[in-house]
C-alpha cells in the first residue's frame, strides 16, 4: 500500500505569503502531496495549490493592479478592516480568476478548517463540486474575529478555523498520513498574543456564544502545544517543518517591500531546502512529471 504523505499549512492573514512562496516553488517542480490540510489563510495557499496555478496567491494577497481588500480603504468602502467578499466573490471570477475546472479534477484529498461559533470546536469542510460552497468554506476558514462577519454553512455560524486549531496536524495523521511537510508562517520562538484589548471586545462582539469565547481564551496554550507536538513528530522522524527565520511581518502589513521579502523568504527556503524534503518523505512518489503520471 502506498504511503499517504501530508501537506498541513498554518494561517497568519499576509504571513501566508510565506507559505505562497514554498507552494509555488512545489508547483514548479511539480510535487503533489495526496492530503492537504489548510486553515485561514493556509486554506487560501491550498486551493491555488490544488489547482495547480503558480503565483495566484501571492498576486492576490498584494492585490496587484487592484484597491486593498483591507486596511483604511477596505474601511471606507464595506466598513470592516477586511473586505472577505472582495477576496472571495470577485478575485476568484475577475480580478484572479480561479481555476475550478482544475481543482476539482484534482485526485488531492483535501480539507480546511473552521471553528463552529457554537460549539467553540474545528470542523473539517471540504467540497468537490459546487463552486459557491468551496469559497463560502474558504470564507469561513479565513474569517479572523472582530474584523469579520461569520459566515453562515449549513445555517450554523463559523469563524476563522485557527481559532479552535491554529495547526491542523493531527488531523493529518487521524487522516492515515504517515508522514507530514508542515509549512508555519511565523518564525521559532514565536508564541500566539492575547491582548486585554481583544479579550474584552470579544466578550462584548460574541457574548452569545460562551463556547466560543472559551475556545478563544485558551487558544495560545493550544497554539503551544501545537509547537512542542511538532518537536517531537521532528524527532520522531514524522513531520518536516519549514517556517520563516526572519522577523515575521504584520498579520495585516502594509509595507510592500515587507511583503515581497517575506514571499521570497517562502520561496528560497523550500529551494533550499528541497533535496531534504525529498528526503524525508524517503521516495519521489510525490514528484510527478509533466503529464501528471508518478515519477
Amino acid at each position: 500500500m502506498k504511503r499517504k504523505y501530508g501537506l498541513v499549512l498554518e494561517g497568519g492573514a499576509l504571513r501566508g505569503l510565506f507559505s505562497a512562496g514554498v507552494l509555488d516553488y512545489f508547483m514548479e517542480k511539480n510535487v503533489v502531496f495526496p492530503y492537504v490540510v489548510g486553515v485561514s489563510a493556509g486554506a487560501c495557499n491550498a486551493i491555488s495549490y490544488i489547482s495547480g496555478q503558480i503565483d495566484r496567491t501571492r498576486r492576490s494577497m498584494m492585490h496587484e493592479g487592484n484597491d486593498s481588500y483591507y486596511g483604511k480603504t477596505a474601511l471606507k468602502r464595506c466598513g470592516r478592516i477586511i473586505d472577505l467578499d472582495l477576496v472571495m466573490e470577485e478575485y476568484p471570477y475577475k480580478q484572479y480568476p480561479f481555476d475550478f475546472a482544475a481543482y476539482f479534477s484534482s485526485g488531492i484529498e483535501r480539507e480546511y478548517v473552521v471553528t463552529n461559533m457554537q460549539s467553540g470546536k474545528d470542523e473539517y469542510f471540504t467540497d468537490l463540486h459546487d463552486e459557491k460552497r468551496l469559497i463560502n468554506i474558504v470564507k469561513a476558514s479565513s474569517s479572523m474575529p472582530i474584523v469579520s462577519n461569520p459566515v453562515y454553512i449549513g445555517g450554523t455560524p463559523y469563524l476563522d478555523g485557527s481559532l479552535a486549531e491554529p495547526v491542523p496536524v493531527k488531523r493529518a495523521f487521524l487522516k492515515g498520513c504517515q508522514k507530514c511537510v508542515v509549512v508555519l508562517t511565523k518564525p521559532e520562538g514565536y508564541g500566539a498574543k492575547d491582548t486585554l484589548r481583544n479579550n474584552a471586545t470579544m466578550r462584548l462582539i460574541y457574548r452569545k456564544y460562551p463556547n466560543l469565547l472559551e475556545t478563544y481564551s485558551i487558544r495560545k496554550s493550544v497554539y503551544l502545544s501545537r509547537m512542542k507536538l511538532l518537536t517531537y513528530l521532528e524527532r520522531a522522524g514524522m513531520a518536516y517543518v519549514i517556517r520563516p527565520s526572519i522577523p515575521e511581518i504584520g498579520k495585516l502589513e502594509a509595507d510592500e517591500t515587507k511583503l515581497k521579502a517575506y514571499y521570497a523568504h517562502g520561496y528560497e527556503t523550500a529551494k533550499r531546502r528541497y533535496e531534504d524534503i525529498i528526503r524525508f518523505l524517503g521516495e519521489d512518489k510525490v514528484v510527478r512529471d509533466d503529464q501528471g503520471d508518478e515519477a
